[in-house]
């Protein structure tokens, strides 16, 4: 009795220092209730910032539906700026990167043509009294060279006491004619020299149509013709060796020594051309200026220019001759 009595009495002090465990113990326990746990909650995502470190809120752009289903933002196109006026300025037609415009050009309006250069003198007397088609046929020849002509007659005077126009000039009484023996001379000629004369190599058109008198390509056709083949014709040989003291034969040797330079296939072909001369040099053989070689017709030898010089009609005129210096050309003032 007495236990249960001093239990009582402790249990009451007990509930005087823990209240709450006090109400719990004297009453019935509730069921607990069910804890369901919550979804943890999602981290919103962290903006990228521009290079500049400042976020920039992003542009509302209308939605279209395309054909897919898919739904795909549509990015309207960025507004011209406007001037201080306040009305937008069309921008100008043809207008360079630089920013300049160009002034338009009318539908039907021809473009505007370049100003040729104005004829030298010399050109003017050449081409004086002579026919379309033969000067059709002598501007074809200049276009083809890349350099003017050298040496050549500066009038009709000159032209005529050139030694290749007193030989064989009486052959022509125009240049028509000129043009007509020279035509069919090429007719005449084997398949390679035709291809030759009608798609020369660039050591030809690189250099002049002419020196002095000669024709450029007749002079370049001395080291031979034939492609990949090095073979030096006695004949050719013998007229280069006949005329190397000549001012206009040193002026077109020069001129091929200086592209040999760069130029492999060329080097072995004036090698050998030049061998051939020196050959003849040693045996102290006889010159023979007037012989041309084999089956070259004159015209193929005389330079279209002192041609057309010697048949204009224009009155003679000083003639000043440029200087060589050991090969080397120097134009007169």
């Amino acid at each position: 009795m007495r236990k249960f009595l001093r239990l009582g009495v402790a249990v009451a002090v007990f509930g005087i220092v823990y209240p709450d465990f006090a109400a719990t113990v004297s009453r019935p326990s509730a069921p607990s209730a069910r804890v369901i746990p919550s979804a943890p909650p999602q981290a919103r995502p962290t903006p990228q910032l521009p290079s500049g470190g400042i976020a920039r809120a992003p542009t509302p752009t209308p939605q279209a539906q395309n054909p897919t289903g898919v739904n795909r933002p549509v990015i309207a196109p960025p507004a011209s700026p406007l001037p201080s006026g306040g009305r937008p300025v069309a921008a100008a037609p043809n207008s360079p990167a630089g920013g300049v415009s160009r002034p338009a050009i009318a539908p039907g309006t021809p473009s505007p043509r370049p100003v040729a250069a104005a004829p030298s003198a010399i050109d003017t007397r050449m081409t004086q009294g002579h026919s379309q088609a033969s000067l059709n046929s002598f501007r074809a020849d200049q276009n083809r060279f890349s350099k003017p002509p050298v040496l050549i007659p500066q009038n009709r005077q000159a032209a005529l006491q050139s030694p290749v126009m007193r030989q064989y000039g009486s052959r022509w009484g125009n240049a028509d004619q000129y043009y007509a023996a020279r035509n069919s001379s090429l007719g005449r000629m084997s398949p390679a020299y035709q291809s030759y004369y009608n798609n020369p190599p660039r050591y030809v058109t690189n250099i002049r149509p002419a020196y002095g008198s000669f024709s450029t390509p007749f002079l370049c056709g001395l080291i031979g013709v034939g492609v990949g083949v090095v073979i030096i014709d006695h004949s050719n040989a013998m007229w280069a060796y006949s005329h190397r003291t000549d001012p206009a034969y040193m002026a077109w040797h020069y001129d091929m020594m200086e592209q040999a330079a760069n130029d492999p296939e060329l080097n072995t072909r004036m090698m050998a051309f030049n061998g051939e001369i020196t050959v003849m040099e040693t045996n102290g053989v006889q010159a023979e200026p007037n012989q041309l070689p084999d089956g070259v017709d004159p015209s193929l030898v005389v330079a279209p220019e002192t041609v057309l010089m010697a048949t204009s009609e224009e009155a003679p005129a000083p003639q000043e001759a440029p200087v060589i210096h050991g090969g080397a050309i120097e134009e007169p003032n």
